[in-house]
């Protein structure tokens, strides 16, 4: 156990490895804050990108790109990315650092945005405009709606799945039956489907461990849809 915790910490690219929405198209690994101390997980890293072990992620934030952090605080949704440069500073709120940017002993809060230059010693906090809310607002709005769709998409793939073991063990008409019906049906311990006067026991032999996999995916999926309908109704 020992020898797998170290590894864990040791090798985090491939014991955590993670996308994120805030690094379109990078693969990386959730970084583990106070290693030496409490380790508890923290934001998206990209495999690019190097943060120094003195420095600490929240989970919402992340680092993409080649982007290079030592001993700083990225804290509430900040994003670092390219080639941007962070040392001995602390970023939090919707701070966005990117380009060739650097930033040096400095606070930031509330809604920065850098691309170019270099910012040192700066302690600032700026809030967000109402045309950058609404943007902003519209943004995440079709990020999550495309979550759904996507995750609709893949119920909608195992259902198929689910209701084609029916149709190969069966060989039966299903068209007739609703997918709830079937869904009842397989969980039952008896009664009768079809030809079959005890198919729940005829199917416990012939793939129903298969069944119960793809309807616990559903139960996790629909799991996901009930958070993103949540996070829309709070924006």
């Amino acid at each position: 156990m020992k020898l797998l915790f170290l590894l864990l910490l040791l090798t985090p690219t491939l014991a955590n490895s993670a996308t994120s929405s805030k690094c379109p198209g990078e693969g990386g690994y959730i970084y583990t804050n106070d290693r030496d101390r409490n380790p508890t997980p923290g934001g998206f890293v990209s495999n690019g990108a190097h943060v120094s072990e003195a420095s600490f992620v929240a989970p919402t934030a992340a680092v993409c790109g080649s982007a290079y952090i030592t001993n700083s605080r990225l804290l509430g949704d900040t994003v670092v990315k390219d080639n941007a440069y962070v040392e001995n500073s602390t970023l939090m709120g919707n701070t966005i650092i990117e380009g060739d940017a650097s930033v040096s002993s400095s606070t930031l809060r509330g809604f920065h945005h850098f691309s170019t230059g270099n910012i040192d010693g700066l302690k600032a906090f700026k809030k967000q405009s109402a045309t950058q809310k609404s943007a902003n607002r519209s943004a995440t709005l079709a990020t999550l709606q495309n979550q759904k769709k996507s995750i609709t998409r893949q119920i909608n793939e195992i259902e198929g799945r689910e209701i084609a073991i029916v149709a190969n063990q069966f060989h039966d008409n299903i068209e007739s039956y609703s997918f709830a019906t079937l869904r009842e049906w397989a969980n039952r311990k008896g009664g009768s489907f079809g030809s079959h006067s005890n198919p729940a026991a005829y199917y416990t032999s012939s793939g129903i461990s298969t069944f119960e996999r793809y309807k616990r995916e559903i139960e996790r999926l629909e799991g996901e849809l009930r958070s993103i309908d949540a996070q829309i109704r709070a924006l």
